[in-house]
């Protein structure tokens, strides 16, 4: 209790002159008696003197207000009697006896008020000794009621999930590095929501909070009271439960994954579908550090999300390929900073009528030391790494570059670039297609930015509006992989868009779905409507060429064509063309 120490020996010294049974009044001097008068006005804390037999002789005036009684409701009464429920007069007794026997008493506990109402209380207490002789006690009393719901409050938020009111990742580390250190067995579930990016997207954090919370209840409901269950960050939570058996652990994944089944219903939207992915780590067959176990945990949790198999328990070989996809995406960001190892390919857009290439779409390609890597794997890390702006935007400004250097030598070709969803969600994404055209001086009208259905999907006003800034630029819009998205064919129409390509799942065969034709139709009926071209994607032999000319598809792109070639190749390509593979005329 900060300043009581300093003012001890001073009450004690008065107050054991001022106990009127221990000595005579008049031996009390003046000095004394106004000293004590002056301590008791002052002092900001309750302080009560008790005689030998515990009962009150006098208290001042912060303690009154402390306990909301009167002098008068005090003196001559048992304190403890009067500040302890019936139950617990017990505690004074027992805590007299500490300070005859210590000399003096500090602690924190709680004390009932005159009103009812319990205070927590700080208490000091000493005994009052005359030539060595008992002659009373007295206490110091300092409410720290809203101080101790301060720290309460701080300890919550230190080690809760305020949104979901469950115990925070603090306190799941905790727990696990405690057991551990027992060496006690235990099993860790790694839970991430899917597609719960969309929900905060599509209807907004308000309703994203909304459904984490029911989430959580969900989840704690399910489960036995005996497991820990936490919301790690984000939309991840993660389970303890206190047994090393994998059917145990594989039980709990599943009565998760059961919990989820169902709309959970939102108080002002419509019902909202979820699902999850289960990572399963084991104490200690996964790791004998926390960090271990709790990292082969999450990676167990990337390869269910990833194979779609729900619940998965971590292994070995998982571990490595885990380890090597970080060192690629190190890797990949060092090639990114230096400008090395990167470089563009261009596969052509052709006329299947006349073999005329109508232009080239520019892909990304990465030499990783000496092995080529797949834009499969790299694309996907640089997207989940948050690397692919400005991987994007390298891509956008190198082949706007090439393009320009085309046009001095005389050849106008249109190149097409690929743009994702966390370009299109920067704020400054026009400007920036702006300054690259204007630094590389290529035209606007000879670049295409492909974006996919889904990247618009997200927000349907912001993507409106960016479609109409980047027509103002001058550059031509396309919809990439036409099809695969959410969307419905009622969408497209508030897209200020000028291509479909349709997308390679869809090409028309012997070999392929009797649906893939009638969808190609009818996304050539709508672009015909709309005034828009269409370009099929994956077209890889004669039979597809014919089946899409027959439709009313003209261009496409793919191997019956060519493969992505190297810049060096693109210029006598384009002067070609590809008239050999002009269809047979019937």
């Amino acid at each position: 209790m900060a300043g009581v120490a300093k003012i001890v020996s001073l009450v004690r010294s008065l107050f054991e002159k001022a106990i009127k049974k221990a000595i005579p009044a008049e031996t009390v001097n003046r000095k004394d008696r106004i000293s004590l008068k002056r301590l008791f006005q002052t002092l900001p804390d309750g302080v009560v003197l008790l005689d030998p037999n515990e009962k009150v002789v006098d208290v001042n005036d912060a303690f009154l207000g402390i306990f909301r009684f009167s002098r008068k409701d005090l003196l001559g009464k048992k304190l403890d009697e009067m500040i302890l429920p019936p139950d617990r007069v017990d505690e004074g007794l027992a805590i007299n006896r500490r300070i005859l026997e210590d000399k003096k008493v500090e602690l924190e506990g709680t004390r009932l008020r005159g009103d009812g109402e319990i205070i927590k209380v700080m208490i000091f207490g000493c005994p009052i000794e005359v030539d060595r002789k008992l002659v009373g006690f007295y206490g110091i009393y300092r409410d720290v009621t809203k101080q101790a719901e301060v720290e309460a409050k701080v300890r919550r938020l230190a080690f809760r999930d305020e949104l979901c009111d469950l115990p925070n990742r603090v306190s799941f580390v905790r727990e696990g590095r405690f057991r551990v250190k027992r060496g006690e067995p235990f099993s860790i579930l790694y839970i991430d929501l899917d597609r719960f990016k969309n929900v905060n997207d599509t209807l907004g954090h308000a309703i994203g909070d909304e459904l984490l919370r029911c989430v959580a209840d969900r989840i704690s409901r399910a489960l036995d009271p005996s497991s820990m269950v936490s919301r790690l960050g984000g939309d991840e939570f993660g389970v303890m439960i206190y047994s090393d058996d994998y059917c145990d652990a594989y039980s709990v994944g599943k009565s998760i994954l059961d919990c989820m089944d169902g709309p959970f219903k939102l108080s002002e939207r419509a019902h909202i579908s979820i699902g999850a992915s289960v990572g399963i780590s084991v104490y200690p067959d996964h790791g004998i550090t926390w960090e271990d176990l709790f990292g082969h945990a999450d990676i167990a949790m990337y390869e269910a999300k990833k194979s779609g198999r729900k619940i998965v328990f971590f292994d070995d070989v998982m571990g490595v390929s885990f380890r090597e996809r970080i060192g690629m995406e190190r890797r990949l960001a060092d090639s990114l900073a230096r400008e090395s190892g990167l470089s563009l390919a261009y596969q052509p857009k052709v006329d299947m009528s006349s073999g005329e290439v109508l232009g080239f779409e520019a892909l990304c390609r990465w030499k990783d030391g000496e092995e080529d890597r797949s834009p499969e794997l790299f694309i996907p890390a640089a997207e989940e790494t948050g690397l692919i702006v400005d991987l994007g935007r390298w891509v956008m400004e190198k082949a706007c570059r090439r393009g320009a250097l085309w046009l001095k030598e005389g050849l106008r070709v249109p190149l097409a670039v690929n743009i994702s969803a966390k370009q299109v969600q920067q704020d400054d994404f026009v400007l920036m297609v702006d300054r690259i055209l204007e630094e590389t001086g290529f035209p606007p009208e000879l670049l295409e930015l492909e974006l996919t259905e889904s990247t618009l999907m997200k927000d349907l006003d912001r993507s409106c509006s960016m479609l109409e800034s980047l027509k103002e630029l001058g550059v031509s819009l396309a919809i990439d992989d036409f099809g695969t998205g959410y969307s419905s064919l009622a969408y497209m129409a508030r897209f200020d868009v000028d291509i479909l390509k349709i997308d390679r799942s869809f090409m028309p065969g012997k070999e392929a779905p009797p649906l893939n034709e009638a969808i190609v139709k009818s996304v050539v009926a709508l672009a015909d409507a709309r005034g828009l071209r269409v370009i099929a994607e994956g077209v890889e032999t004669e039979e597809q060429r014919d089946l899409l000319l027959r439709i009313g598809c003209v261009s496409a792109q793919g191997f019956l064509y060519s493969r992505p070639v190297p810049e060096e190749a693109v210029a006598d390509l384009f002067s070609r063309g590809f008239g050999s593979l002009q269809p047979s005329l019937r």
